[in-house]
């Protein structure tokens, strides 16, 4: 038997020694020699086509999502990494989480991730009581949400669902944060969106920078410590996670970024603050507003730069202060690369 030369190949191939059909019509790929009569009855042959096909279908959105790509053209890109809003909260610095979206928006050059739960949404059974607390109806929640996606409008890069989002998902199959999302090149996923930031010089350049990342809103099934802030998501890349950078939330604390060693190359570890200052979540873990989150350290924002340079760095008046430097140096801010070239 000829070795099949991908997963779907092989699944196609499987299914034709079997039934002698080739899924979606067509010759079979094999010969007699190589052929498995085990005597099939049509209902059998049709379900095997139809679970077979399914598993095609789900293998090639599985490539899909390891050949995602951000593509922008300019000296350098900035992703203010954001999450853990909790709108609907009364815990929730509301102004603070407009501040951020307005100064994404208005800001050349700087893009954002959503790293989940940007609402509270406690539909979930086993915290309906948190509900009947709360000041702020379900769909009241979700139109705040909305006001934040209309702000960021075409800013926002990634979104992540976060655990309090997916309870919807859980409950009744429905990404209603997919549902509301405003721009068609906004990369979205439930749990976790992996893809490559191209950066090109201008819209003339041959060769772009490449810098892989991945962003979810938990990786607690990598672990925690307590002496690294960071470890799960830098255990993550011991364990086949092909980023340099990853990006993370859900902990309720400060935002913070650390370099780590990722494949032999600088990477570095993001995660988001809360805007929550004071929950009820974070005195159950024994956090104080005090003790968990400095002021201006919610927003992470991560630059990279088109000479193959990247890093980031924990609040946004820091963040600002770097981009000026850059823009008063002459840096060109980038935009996505569709939009340079439609420009002309």
């Amino acid at each position: 038997m000829t070795p099949a030369k991908n997963f779907t190949e092989q699944i196609a191939h499987t299914l034709s020694r079997i039934t002698g059909v080739v899924s979606g019509g067509g010759n079979k790929d094999c010969d007699d020699a190589d052929s498995l009569d085990i005597g099939l009855t049509d209902s059998e042959q049709a379900l095997l086509a139809r679970a077979t096909g399914l598993s095609i279908q789900n293998a090639k959105v599985s490539e899909r999502r390891r050949q995602q790509e951000l593509i922008f053209a300019g000296d350098f890109v900035a992703f203010a990494c954001v999450a853990d809003q909790h709108l609907g909260s009364p815990a929730t610095d509301v102004a603070a989480v407009f501040e951020d979206a307005a100064w994404i928006a208005e800001t050349p050059g700087v893009f954002a991730f959503q790293v989940g739960d940007l609402i509270d949404n406690f539909i979930n059974p086993h915290l309906l009581r948190k509900q009947f607390e709360s000041q702020f109806t379900i769909p009241e929640e979700w139109k705040l949400a909305k006001v934040f996606l209309k702000l960021i409008g075409q800013k926002l890069a990634i979104s992540v669902a976060g655990n309090h989002e997916n309870w919807l998902l859980s409950l009744g199959g429905i990404d209603f944060f997919q549902e509301i999302l405003l721009s068609d090149k906004t990369l979205h996923d439930a749990y976790e969106v992996a893809a490559v930031v191209k950066l090109y010089k201008d819209r003339n350049s041959a060769t772009s920078f490449e810098l892989p990342i991945c962003a979810r809103h938990s990786w607690r099934a990598f672990g925690s410590s307590q002496w690294n802030p960071t470890h799960a998501i830098e255990k993550a890349t011991k364990f086949g996670g092909r980023f340099l950078v990853g990006i993370g939330a859900h902990t309720h604390l400060g935002g913070l970024a650390r370099d780590f060693t990722s494949h032999g190359e600088k990477g570095i570890a993001i995660r988001c603050g809360t805007y929550q200052r004071d929950g009820t979540y974070a005195r159950s873990l024994g956090y104080t507003a005090q003790s968990s989150m400095p002021d201006d350290c919610q927003i992470v924002v991560l630059f990279v730069l088109a000479d193959g340079g990247y890093f980031a760095v924990a609040g946004r008046d820091t963040a600002n202060s770097i981009l000026q430097s850059f823009l008063s140096s002459g840096l060109v801010p980038a935009k996505y690369l569709i939009d340079v070239l439609q420009e002309g």
